[in-house]
């Protein structure tokens, strides 16, 4: 009897296994009984035609404590961008953190004017195609309004991506 049952067990995983090795890139759906891929096509294993690939798009979010600038909070990677702007506003955590950038399959950073009496809880916000790019692109947005004030990053770039 636990020859039969250890023979049962090692014929279903040798199957999955089959059918695993015949889904190329994807993975098989035991369940539904079907390949499946990263960007979400499904198709039979061993299956001869072209697969569709759907990216998906990310979106991410930057919110900040505008009042006192005490706290900020960055999201990246969500499928929707309410729930990228909700998780910002969360890991941020004060009642006066608003939102201060909001982007897609793209990165994104915070820069703030240096402090000085005149222009005190200002945040940019700007993209870029890297986090370099996005962090310079703050940086230059700051200082066209700010032309007298050192800007520094805020809130470090992070990005979301396109598959």
């Amino acid at each position: 009897m636990k020859y039969s049952i250890c023979s049962f067990l090692f014929c279903l995983i040798s199957s999955y296994c089959f059918a695993d090795s015949l889904c190329g890139d994807g993975y098989f759906n035991a369940e539904l009984g079907i390949c499946q891929s990263g960007g979400g096509a499904n198709y039979y294993p061993g299956q001869k035609t072209a697969r569709t690939y759907q990216p998906r798009d990310y979106y991410g979010a930057i919110a900040a404590d505008v009042v006192n600038g005490k706290s900020d909070g960055h999201s990246f990677n969500y499928r929707t961008s309410n729930a990228a702007e909700i998780s910002a506003l969360n890991f941020c955590g004060l009642k006066e953190c608003q939102i201060i950038i909001s982007y897609k399959n793209t990165c994104a950073a915070t820069a703030v004017p240096l402090y000085t009496p005149d222009v005190q809880g200002l945040i940019y916000g700007a993209i870029g195609e890297t986090p370099g790019a996005a962090s310079l692109n703050a940086i230059s947005k700051c200082k066209e309004a700010n032309s007298n004030v050192r800007c520094v990053i805020w809130t470090k770039a992070a990005c979301s991506y396109l598959e």
